[in-house]
């Protein structure tokens, strides 16, 4: 089973997030963004609550314009409110102080001119994540089959 990130951002940094969707797909993990999961009539919250859940974390890019949607900071709250591990890229020049929840969390520092080299700094820990996930389960199985 591989790892699920849920990637919480504004709609109008939906070009990052689906660089971020397709450079984690490549690396065999399974991503959510909200735009593309349309079930229109369905209720919003229900759907990206779900979502979360579902999710083994959050990887939440807040940039100038992520950090003016309420949508953002609700989807950071049910996060940790869930237990999920919220992962920042934030945008150079966002104040600290204005993290809110996010304050005291490690981040990764994300240049809206240069998005790659957060994008494969955060790949390459999920990649790590996820291989720490499958020798787990392995060791599992392993156990398993000596008992």
């Amino acid at each position: 089973m591989g790892l699920s990130v849920f990637f919480s951002h504004s709609g109008r940094d939906r070009s990052f997030g689906q660089q971020f969707a397709a450079q984690a797909q490549a690396s065999g993990i399974g991503t959510y963004l909200f735009q593309n999961d349309a079930r229109p009539g369905a209720p919003l919250s229900g759907k990206i609550q779900q979502a979360i859940r579902q999710s083994d974390m959050l990887v939440v890019l807040l940039t100038q314009v992520g950090d003016q949607s309420r949508y953002v900071h609700q989807e950071i709250g049910f996060g940790l409110g869930a237990g999920k591990l919220v992962i920042p890229l934030l945008e150079d020049g966002i104040d600290e102080d204005a993290l809110g929840m996010l304050s005291g969390l490690e981040y990764l520092p994300f240049n809206i001119h240069d998005p790659e080299r957060a994008t494969g700094i955060l790949a390459s820990y999920l990649t790590h994540l996820q291989q720490q996930r499958e020798d787990a389960l392995e060791r599992e199985r392993l156990q398993d089959r000596l008992s």
